[in-house]
């Protein structure tokens, strides 16, 4: 039997990481192998299931998360793109502040030290984080290993 536990700097309120883990996989070997957003939404809708408590099920509250999901995604999709660039360019740039985390306009980023700074601090966590998660496939982590090398 596997030992699960949540991520580095993800924690779902409601479930202990071995249950949900211990679930995830049942849902899986149920579906062939191939675990779904649907199919886990769909385990977790009735009371009794052990995933429940892990969903906002009041929809006045769900609602107003997905909006603020929605809103990230709006903020992330929008590019610029003018004769003087090469590429478009994202306009925002989520980063970290003494205020807090915030998108910041991407060329304020790119032309404040500070900021600038904290936006390759998270490039470099990313970075740590995809090499976790692909740690077994050795041409990947090649591949992270070159871009990291760049980055330093």
């Amino acid at each position: 039997m596997s030992v699960f536990s949540y991520r580095q700097g993800r924690h779902i309120t409601g479930i202990p990481a071995q249950v949900a883990g211990e679930e995830l996989e049942r849902l899986r070997m149920t579906n062939n192998g191939a675990l779904t957003a649907h199919a886990v939404l769909e385990a977790a809708r009735s009371m009794e299931s052990v995933l429940h408590g892990a969903f906002t099920w009041d929809d006045t509250e769900a609602a107003e998360k997905h909006r603020l999901t929605e809103a990230r995604k709006l903020i992330v999709s929008v590019q610029a793109f003018s004769p003087t660039m090469a590429r478009p360019v994202p306009v925002h740039i989520n980063v970290r502040a003494p205020e807090g985390r915030s998108y910041r306009a991407t060329m304020d980023v790119l032309s404040d030290a500070q900021l600038r700074e904290r936006a390759l601090q998270d490039v470099a966590v990313a970075l740590e984080q995809l090499r976790k998660k692909y740690s077994s496939f050795t041409d990947i982590i090649e591949m992270l290993n070159r871009m990291k090398s760049i980055a330093s």
